[in-house]
C-alpha cells in the first residue's frame, strides 16, 4: 500500500501587511472561486477556538489551508491536504475522509489516528484505498485533541474537496511559478497549493489570493447565520497567517 506522507512543512515567511484589492493585483496569478460548486450547509461547523489547544495569547488558530466559499477542486484522486497547527506542544490528531451524500448527511470512508501534531504548516496526501471518485463532494476534518478525556475540547475543522479528473492541464515548464499560475488558472486549488508550499513567495501569494477571495464572497453574497460565521473566521485565520503573530491584548 502506498505510504502515507505526514509530516510538518517549515516555512519561513517574511510576512507583509496583506494589500487592498486594485485592478493592478490581477496583473499577477490569481487564484480564482471555481463555478457552480458551493458546498453544503451541514457538518461544517469549526470548534477552533483562538490560540487552539493551549489558548496561548495568539490570534493564530487551527486553520484548513483551503477554501471555506466554495468546494477546492483536485486533478488527482489522492490529492494533498494542507492545514496550519498553533500550538507549540504535540498532540493526537485524528483525520476523517468523508462523502457528502446530501445537506444533512455524509459517511466516513477512511480515517487516520494518532497523528502527532507539529507546530506549523501540515500536511497529508491521501492513500491509494482513500481515493477519490470522480466529481463526487467530500470533505475532510481534521480533530485536534487537546485532552483525551475531554473531547468537548477537541479542536475541529474541516474543508470541502472534488476529483476533477476531467479538467486537463498542459503543463509544459518546470517552472514552479508557471505551474502555480497554470493550475490556478484552470481552479486547482489542491494541485496549485502542493507546487507552492515549500515555496514562501508562491504560498504566500496564494494565501492572498484566497483570503481575498473568501473576503470578497462574505461581502457579496448571502449566507446562513452559521455559513456566516464559519467564513468569517476562516477569512480571518486566514489573514492572520498573513502578518506576524502578535500577542493578543484583552
Amino acid at each position: 500500500m502506498k505510504l502515507l506522507k505526514i509530516f510538518p512543512v517549515a516555512i519561513s515567511l517574511t510576512l507583509l501587511s496583506l494589500s487592498l484589492y486594485s485592478p493592478q493585483a490581477d496583473a499577477r496569478r490569481r487564484y480564482y472561486r471555481p463555478r457552480r460548486i458551493r458546498p453544503y450547509k451541514g457538518r461544517t461547523v469549526p470548534k477552533a477556538t483562538r490560540g487552539g489547544c493551549e489558548q496561548t495569547p495568539t490570534n493564530q488558530r487551527l486553520t484548513p489551508i483551503a477554501p471555506i466559499s466554495h468546494i477546492g477542486q483536485t486533478a488527482t484522486a489522492t490529492p494533498t491536504v494542507y492545514w496550519y497547527v498553533p500550538d507549540k506542544s504535540t498532540y493526537n490528531i485524528t483525520f476523517r475522509l468523508w462523502e457528502q451524500l446530501s445537506p444533512e448527511k455524509g459517511k466516513i470512508l477512511w480515517t487516520q489516528k494518532q497523528i502527532k501534531s507539529q507546530n506549523g504548516l501540515m500536511q497529508l496526501t491521501l492513500p491509494n484505498d482513500a481515493q477519490l471518485s470522480p466529481n463526487k463532494n467530500y470533505f475532510w476534518q481534521v480533530v485536534l485533541k487537546c485532552n483525551p478525556s475531554k473531547p468537548s475540547r477537541d479542536q475541529v475543522i474541516s474543508a470541502h474537496i472534488t476529483y476533477r479528473p476531467d479538467i486537463k492541464t498542459d503543463i509544459k515548464s518546470s517552472k514552479p511559478a508557471d505551474m502555480v499560475e497554470q493550475l490556478t488558472q484552470a481552479e486547482l486549488w489542491y494541485d496549485a497549493l502542493k507546487v507552492a508550499h515549500n515555496r514562501p513567495t508562491l504560498y504566500k501569494q496564494l494565501l492572498e489570493d484566497l483570503q481575498q477571495l473568501e473576503t470578497d464572497a462574505l461581502k457579496s453574497e448571502d449566507w446562513t447565520k452559521n455559513q456566516t460565521l464559519r467564513l468569517t473566521t476562516h477569512q480571518q485565520n486566514l489573514s492572520q497567517l498573513l502578518t506576524p503573530s502578535q500577542p493578543v491584548t484583552n
